[in-house]
Formats: structure tokens, sequence, C-alpha cells
């Protein structure tokens, strides 16, 4: 299938039919990411987001890639339920790039051990 040979394809078009058949009942987004249509799956979703560095620099990414992944979070935080932002850098950077109201962010640092 087309969707072995191109995984981002399937994150961002097939995955939300799949989700549906398996009956989710929430969808987190690892990367900044949901997919498609993922309002019309009546399930909540939060998406977690680690930097826009790709807004903060822009001449450190490709014209593509940059819309790209422009593209794929201002859909994501968008749609989502809830976002987490892993530092509140990143949850500003969300605010002030894609207007997204800081109510709706979460500030959920990441972990480790040692």
């Amino acid at each position: 299938a087309l969707w072995r040979l191109v995984p981002a394809l399937w994150r961002s078009a097939a995955m939300g039919r799949q989700m549906r058949a398996e009956g989710v009942d929430l969808i987190h987004g690892l990367s900044g990411e949901l997919p498609l249509g993922v309002e019309r799956l009546g399930v909540p979703s939060v998406v977690t987001v680690h930097d826009v560095i790709f807004r903060r620099f822009p001449q450190l990414y490709k014209p593509l890639d940059r819309r790209i992944y422009d593209a794929k979070f201002g859909h994501a935080t968008r749609r989502a339920t809830r976002v987490l932002a892993i530092s509140e850098c990143t949850a500003r950077d969300i605010v002030e790039f894609y207007g997204i109201p800081h109510e709706k962010i979460d500030v959920v640092y990441q972990g480790c051990d040692r």
C-alpha cells in the first residue's frame, strides 16, 4: 500500500480512519501533528509541541520544510483539544506564532532519570 511507502502521508491522512475503526477514545500527537480530520472523530485530542524553531530561526530550514512544518503545527494546535508544550518558552512561541490562547496550552516538562 502507498501508506507503507510514505509514512508521513499515512500519519496525516489515513491514520484517522484507522483510529475510528479501532474505537480510540483519545488521540495524542507526539510530534506536533494530528491526522487530518481529527475533529470529525469525536474524541478529545492533545498534541505535544517540542519547539517551533523553524519559525524562530527560519534561516536554518529549507523553505519547503518550513511550509510543511508550519502547516502541520498550525493544523494540530488549532484542532487539538489541548496543546502540551515542553517549556514555557515553547508555550509562548505557540501563542506568538499560531495565536493559540495560552489557556489551551499546558506546560509539561520532559522527564529524565539522572
